[in-house]
């Protein structure tokens, strides 16, 4: 797997490459996108090849269509801790990319 700065530099996680869980959505020949400035933090995967579905993303436990795997409580977890900091937390799927976006 291969991960990117903003300047398209590669980037390695001090494990040597170990990610937890909501990184394995990404194949190990995708790529992952990590921006965060003082404003948003900007998560980019080439996951799978399709729009999830918006409805039920940041639901706890959903399925993302008929497959066992769901999307856990990471999601909803996030989207609770935007709604108590008053963030937005946005989710689109453009160019065969997820791109998940917390505004602060």
């Amino acid at each position: 797997m291969k991960i990117k700065n903003k300047n398209n530099e590669d980037c390695f996680p001090p494990d040597g490459g170990k990610f937890h869980r909501g990184f394995g959505y990404t194949s190990p020949i995708g790529e992952i996108l990590v921006l965060l400035n003082d404003m948003r933090q900007t998560i980019t995967n080439t996951g799978i090849d399709k729009s999830l579905n918006r409805e039920m993303l940041f639901r706890r436990f959903s399925r993302i269509s008929g497959s066992a795997d769901g999307n856990g409580l990471g999601l909803a977890i996030a989207r609770q801790i935007c709604l108590l900091y008053e963030w937005k937390i946005d989710y689109e799927y453009e160019n065969q990319k997820h791109l998940f976006e917390v505004i602060f």
